[in-house]
């Protein structure tokens, strides 16, 4: 058994209102290395008996410092910072999560997300920003969530961006990671949010090689692309250390949910005009049970079968039909959908006729 970390808290001695000046010989808004008495801040402020007192604040002993710079309502606002003895301890302790999962009560789809136990340090890392200056209004993030029985990589963006757009992901080793959009992003305010699916030659880059820098490519040939370095403001030096942490952490909490998912490989190129697809599925089940019909797509069917299965046993495959890409089979599904609109139930569940299953089924042949 792994024995539990407890960094060592530093508190404050002054609060808000009693503060007068301080000033920093460390970062205050980074985590970085310290040494046993080394000063991390000198501070001026009020005592209860408004006498003005001078104080240095060191650190207790060598190791990482971590700054408490989020101070959030009912959080542990009399905390200066954290020490960690080293870069390891801080990400395991970082990234001890309890994974949310949100299962869709029409299609009975998990969602899951990382929910991190270690509030104490008020920082939530599912998002990593990567920091393109102050000058720039333009902070794009990444994180990796996991809905419609696959895993994406979720890029959030200031920058406006539409349909035929492309997000580029420059690794150390050479290699590039292309995503086209292509369907409309979902606006918020002044953000852009684009899901792309996870394929395994991804996850293998992110895990193994160090990211460089990212590229936004616009369509408009006017508009020129936008190129920035990858650094998290908050890890800053340790911002390659600080993905692969995180991605093991979405990975622990996938693989504990979802023991069977398979990233699926990306579409290559092996010769002129042939090609290696990501196929993709739209079935039709059926619930036994009452007699209502599904009919949905996956990468995986069999194991969308077995997830069903698991709630309710009475659910069985009766037709199925695989696709070159998840872009023709959500077309196909979708025209089922909207054929069989008047016999919806609820989300992908139909009240359908015998005749309604064989014209399916001769679909999906």
């Amino acid at each position: 058994m792994v024995a539990p970390i407890h960094p060592l808290a530093i508190e404050r001695k002054w609060d808000a209102n009693s503060l007068r000046s301080i000033r920093w010989n460390v970062s205050s808004n980074s985590i970085q290395e310290v040494f046993e008495n080394e000063c991390l801040c000198e501070a001026t402020y009020y005592s209860l008996h408004e006498v003005l007192i001078t104080t240095n604040i060191a650190s207790p002993k060598d190791g990482l410092f971590v700054p408490n710079i989020w101070d959030m309502p009912g959080t542990e606002t009399n905390i200066l910072g954290y020490v960690f003895d080293n870069l390891d301890d801080f990400l395991d302790y970082f990234y001890t999560n309890d994974p949310i999962v949100e299962v869709d009560s029409y299609s009975g789809r998990k969602n899951i997300r990382n929910q991190y136990k270690h509030q104490a340090i008020n920082y939530l890392p599912e998002i990593f920003y990567f920091d393109i200056g102050p000058e720039n209004n333009t902070n794009t993030a990444f994180s990796i969530v996991f809905h419609d029985d696959c895993a994406w990589i979720r890029f959030t963006t200031r920058n406006r961006v539409f349909k035929g757009d492309c997000f580029s992901l420059l690794f150390d080793s050479g290699d590039i990671i292309d995503f086209p959009i292509l369907n409309r992003p979902i606006r918020t305010n002044n953000t852009y949010e684009i899901d792309f699916l996870i394929h395994k030659e991804d996850l293998r880059l992110l895990q193994n090689h160090r990211l460089k820098s990212y590229r936004i490519t616009f369509q408009k040939e006017a508009k020129h692309p936008f190129t920035s370095n990858i650094e998290n403001p908050f890890f800053r030096q340790y911002t390659h250390q600080s993905i692969i942490a995180y991605v093991n952490s979405f990975l622990d909490s996938l693989y504990t949910l979802v023991p069977h998912y398979q990233f699926p490989n990306r579409l290559i190129k092996k010769e002129a005009n042939k090609y290696t697809f990501n196929w993709c599925y739209v079935y039709l089940m059926k619930d036994i049970s009452n007699g209502y019909h599904k009919i949905g797509i996956s990468n995986t069917p069999e194991y969308r079968e077995r997830t069903l299965q698991s709630e309710k046993p009475t659910i069985e495959m009766i037709a199925c039909k695989k696709f070159p890409t998840r872009k023709i089979a959500e077309a196909i599904e979708s025209a089922l959908h909207t054929a069989y609109s008047q016999q919806r139930l609820r989300g992908e569940w139909f009240n359908l006729t015998d005749a309604d299953v064989a014209a399916i089924i001769e679909t999906l042949k």
